[in-house]
Parts: structure tokens; sequence; C-alpha cells
């Protein structure tokens, strides 16, 4: 198994989280993967054969596109199934990233052509095939690169909030922060739906969400009630229902579903990308 990240040049680190390559072979006992919601969007060129769908049946799954978009800030986990050698090479972009960078992206869905163009789709497919994933992540960031010239990069006052609310794990007062951006409340709600995707209320509920998921992935055992109250939850009770209405299970499951020897492997090989992702850079 092979899981590595490169961060963004300076130049897009206000859009881009990091750059990402995966390579692993998937045996039937090792297939199946959730995927939770996130204050990203994936963009991904993938080499294998998966499928994706809601967990439940098998029947409800549908294959995977070689070139796909994953709007993590979906709202709700998502299965995924592969099967054999698995190559993929992307680029996790923050929301208001992937909103300037290609407008709105919901789901799984394919993306050649609207977004990606043909040629480079076919290039990349090639380097995944022929094992050059380095060479592979290199066409990718030449790409964001090129799209990211030719928008006004300047931040917004939503943008900025945006960033904010991410870097704090969801903590801060919608009103003051708009405050602080001489705005109403209503007129950055309408400054987000534009340009981030989504309300400020909406984007702090999945930043939350996401630190607590991550510091759980990292240290399972760690203590509930204590993790709720760092987090400005309520109480654990809160903190739990919060964490099952985003992504259907509680933080109990969730840390036993990343107990795996599988998973604590995982852990420990994407601890880099934690590290790139965890203090969400100010505009």
């Amino acid at each position: 198994m092979r899981v590595y990240t490169r961060p963004p040049a300076p130049a897009l680190a206000q859009l881009v989280r990091c750059f990402h390559a995966f390579d692993d072979v998937h045996a039937p006992q090792s297939a199946d993967h959730h995927l939770y919601p996130e204050c990203a969007v994936s963009l991904s060129f993938l080499d294998g054969t998966s499928w994706f769908g809601p967990p439940g049946a098998p029947a409800e799954l549908l294959r995977v596109p070689p070139v796909f978009v994953d709007s993590a800030t979906r709202g709700q986990r998502i299965r995924l199934v592969s099967l054999g050698r698995t190559r993929m090479v992307g680029v996790e972009l923050y929301a208001w990233g992937a909103m300037l960078l290609f407008g709105p992206l919901l789901g799984v869905t394919p993306v050649v052509g609207p977004i990606v163009p043909p040629p480079l789709a076919a290039r990349i497919a090639r380097l995944l095939a022929a094992d050059e994933l380095d060479a592979a992540l290199d066409a990718v960031e030449q790409f964001i690169t090129e799209r990211a010239r030719q928008i006004d990069l300047a931040p917004t006052a939503a943008t900025e909030v945006a960033a904010s609310l991410y870097a704090s794990g969801g903590r801060g007062a919608i009103a003051a922060l708009a405050d602080a951006q001489s705005l109403s409340v209503r007129q950055l709600e309408r400054q987000f739906r534009d340009q981030v995707g989504m309300t400020p209320k909406t984007l702090a509920r999945i930043a939350r969400f996401e630190a607590a998921k991550n510091r759980l992935l990292d240290a399972p055992a760690t203590n509930l009630t204590s993790l709720a109250y760092e987090l400005d939850y309520a109480d654990q009770a809160h903190f739990s229902r919060d964490f099952r209405a985003i992504s259907s299970v509680t933080p109990s499951e969730y840390s036993a579903e990343v107990s795996s020897p599988r998973m604590r492997r995982i852990a420990a090989m994407s601890h880099l990308f934690k590290e790139v992702i965890a203090p969400a850079r100010k505009l």
C-alpha cells in the first residue's frame, strides 16, 4: 500500500488542501470502505475497479468512473468497494476553492469533458497504468495551476469567513464573523451560497464533524465526553446526535471501525495528510 500527499504551492494554498496519490491491492476482505463528509471536494483519476453508493444493498452500487468528483460536503457517508489493484491520484480542494475553479460540484460524478479535457484524462490514465504516480500527480497539479491562473483569487468576505470557520473546527459565532466583515448574517449567507456552495452554518457543522472524525481516526480511544466539550458541543449526547446525523454512525461506532489493523495502517500512512490540512490557511 502506498498513500502519500503533496502540499500545494503557495499560489494555490487558498484553494487546495493537498494533492494525493494512492496505490493498493484490495482482496475481498479489504474491499469495503466508507467515505465520510469533509469540508472538501476531490477531483480524482482512477485506474482500477471500484463501485460507490449508499451503505446497504450491493445492488445500489454504481461503477466509479475513471475521472470523477467526490463532493465530501454532501453531508452523508457513502460506501466504496474496490477490487484488485487500485491506483489513484487527485486533488483535495477546499469547498470554496472548488467553487472558484469549477462552480458547483455535487456527489460522485464523472467530469471528463465538462471539467477535465479528454486528452488530459487519457494522459493521466496512461501514466497510472504504467505505475508512474508522481508524473500523474504532476499533471494534476499543472492542470489546477493553469486553471487557477484564469480566475480572480482575491479573497472575499465569504472566503475569509469560510477559511476562519474551517481553521477553528467550525467554532465561532456566525453573527460575529459577519459583523467583522461589515455584513449582516443574511448578506454573508447569500455570499456563501454563491462562493462556497453552502451556508456558513452548514460549513461550520461539517468542519466540526471533520475535526472530531480526524481526532478519532488518529486516536480511536479518545474520551468522547472530553472531545465533545473540546469541540464546543453542549454535552456528549449532543455530540453523538450530530455525529450520527452527518455520518449515520455514532462516534463510538466510528472509533470501532477505525480501530481495525488495516485502518491503523492507513491512519499512520496518512499522518502527513492530516499535518498538511489541519491548519487551514488564512486567505
